[in-house]
Order: C-alpha cells, then sequence, then structure tokens
C-alpha cells in the first residue's frame, strides 16, 4: 500500500496577508538599523578626520613657534658669512653661490642640532603639549623617538612623560610617533627644520 505525499497546510488569506505583512516590517526594521549602524560608522569616521587634523595644525604651529625662535638668528649667520666670504671669492658667480649655501645649510643644521642635543627639553616640551591637546579624545599609550636621539634623550628628563618610552631605528632623526589608543600621530622635526633651512637659503639666493 503506497502512503500517501505529505501536504503542507494551506495559508488562509488572513495568515498570508498576516506573513507579508511580518516580513515587510522585518525588512524595513532591517532597513533602518543597517542605516543608522552606516551613520554611526560615518560619524565616528569623520570624527577621527577631524580630530587628526585639528592636534597635526596644532602640533605644526607648536613646533613652528619653537623653531622660529631661531629664524632670526640663522638668518644673521648666513649673512656674517656671506659677507666674510665675500673679501675672498666672487660672489657673482651662481655656482660659487650655491655651493656655498650648500657648506652653509649643512653647518647651520649642524649647530640647531648640537643646540639641541644641549637643551632636549626643547622636545620633551612639544611632545608634552602634543599628548595634551589629546587629552580626552584619543589616549596616548607610547611615544616612540628615533633610536638616533637616544644618547643625547637619555639625559633629559624622560620620565616627566607618564607613558610608556620607547626608540625606533626605523624613525627619522627628529622624528616622533604618538602611539594613542585610535591611531599614530607623527611630530617631524627634521621636516620642519629642512623647510626653514630651504626658506633662509630661498632668502639668501634672492637677496640683491
Amino acid at each position: 500500500m503506497m502512503s500517501e505525499p505529505f501536504r503542507f497546510p494551506t495559508l488562509t488569506k488572513t495568515d498570508q496577508q498576516q506573513s507579508l505583512h511580518q516580513r515587510l516590517k522585518q525588512a524595513e526594521e532591517f532597513g533602518w538599523q543597517k542605516g543608522f549602524d552606516e551613520g554611526i560608522r560615518q560619524s565616528i569616521e569623520e570624527q577621527k578626520e577631524k580630530m587628526a587634523q585639528e592636534v597635526n595644525e596644532r602640533v605644526e604651529t607648536l613646533i613652528k613657534e619653537q623653531i622660529d625662535e631661531h629664524k632670526q638668528t640663522l638668518l644673521l649667520r648666513f649673512n656674517d658669512l656671506f659677507e666674510q666670504s665675500e673679501k675672498n671669492i666672487n660672489l657673482q658667480s651662481d655656482d660659487v653661490i650655491k655651493e656655498l649655501c650648500v657648506l652653509i645649510t649643512k653647518v647651520t643644521k649642524t649647530v640647531l642640532d648640537c643646540e639641541l642635543k644641549i637643551q632636549p627639553q626643547r622636545m620633551i616640551v612639544l611632545v608634552q603639549q602634543a599628548i595634551e591637546l589629546l587629552a580626552g579624545r584619543d589616549k596616548i599609550k607610547e611615544v616612540v623617538f628615533s633610536s638616533a636621539d637616544k644618547d643625547w634623550l637619555d639625559g633629559a628628563a624622560l620620565e616627566v612623560l607618564t607613558t610608556q618610552v620607547t626608540f625606533d631605528e626605523q624613525l627619522s632623526q627628529g622624528d616622533v610617533q604618538l602611539i594613542a589608543d585610535q591611531q599614530t600621530h607623527s611630530l617631524s622635526f627634521s621636516q620642519r627644520l629642512d623647510a626653514l633651512l630651504n626658506e633662509a637659503t630661498t632668502a639668501l639666493l634672492s637677496d640683491d
């Protein structure tokens, strides 16, 4: 005797309407939740970008304020060296001027590096100010200096930095990274110094 195939219960019109209504409601709730989650995610990303921009701008200002103290002295040193050289060489030659600028730039950068090594607290102060700017928004967990700066920073009061301090061989001299909960913030003293030297050299080359 053959068994009869299983028959699914027939949905009434009311059941069909309720099932359709439930599916529509579920789809609506899913779409709303997805849109809400996407909006939250975009808002967080925008806040991160805004915070990073604000910190970078403020840190750049702090670095400029510190290095600009040397700007006038730097230009005076350039001018003094040119005046002394003018007695012995012909400064009408563009090649001579350019070669002299390269030499003076190297000497001046060495002098400024030495000044920073004598007063390493300048860099420490800038790092502290950057950490204070981020306070309450992105907690700093670690401060990473270049290994090239380790010797002279060992003599600085690194204990004033309440976060972990490490050194990285891959960082250029004068560069610092602030490792935070949300992202890594970079400070480049070396790039700022190079920009200042280029600015001074350009001013000298265009000097009548």
